[in-house]
């Protein structure tokens, strides 16, 4: 059992803070690094009850290395409590990590997320190291957006306890393109995020919220 530790400086408006924001915390995400690979992107969803959200103590029934075994032989690892992914190259490109989670990918893991939310009652947090990037899960053109699996996941859950965290900003250029796209369509984005499951970025040991008048800290570090 796991104990959450608050951090000193979560940045949110505690006059707005949904249950869940408030395990939003260091112990927490110290677990989820535990789980997932070293110094590579990786998404994650972890089903609590709701008095684990809001005690702060928490159980995921599955050692570490188990996770990260699936993880590293390419897998989708689907837990009772934990499912989680990485990108998977495939013939005509890649598939992100958030992708895998919320889409179907292959028909014996089905819609992955869905085995986590079939009780809402329960609390669900969603991580992923890099935010969901605009040219591929954010795209609602593409074949590879997340938007409407993020609708069919979470539109019946209430919004106190979920969340979907992200550490670090995706910027384009890191995957080849000559430049990032203005902070506005990130920022849109974002919203796009949030209008379906409250949205929020932790980071050095500080968490912020992502609403539409927040987002200036969540966009620190982006250059576009």
């Amino acid at each position: 059992v796991y104990t959450c530790v608050m951090i000193d400086s979560l940045l949110v408006n505690q006059s707005t803070c949904s249950v869940v924001c408030h395990l939003l915390c260091l112990s927490f995400f110290l677990l989820l690094f535990r789980f997932g690979p070293q110094n590579s992107q990786f998404a994650m969803a972890v089903r609590l009850t709701q008095k684990q959200c809001q005690t702060g103590q928490f159980d995921v029934s599955v050692e570490p290395q188990v996770v990260r075994e699936a993880l590293s032989d390419g897998k989708i690892y689907k837990g009772d409590k934990i499912i989680a992914a990485t990108p998977l190259k495939v013939s005509n490109g890649q598939l992100h990590a958030e992708y895998r989670l919320l889409s179907i990918t292959t028909q014996e893991m089905g819609y992955p997320i869905l085995h986590l939310t079939d009780n809402n009652k329960d609390c669900i947090i969603f991580f992923t190291t890099l935010s969901p990037c605009l040219e591929s899960c954010m795209n609602e053109r593409g074949g590879h957006s997340i938007i409407n699996d993020l609708d069919r996941a979470f539109r019946k859950r209430e919004p106190n306890y979920m969340a979907f965290v992200f550490e670090k900003v995706w910027q384009p250029k890191w995957g080849g393109a000559k430049t990032n796209p203005p902070r506005q369509k990130v920022l849109y984005s974002f919203n796009t995020i949030h209008k379906k499951i409250p949205l929020y970025r932790c980071a050095k040991s500080k968490c912020y919220y992502c609403n539409e008048v927040n987002t200036g800290n969540c966009l620190e570090g982006y250059s576009g």
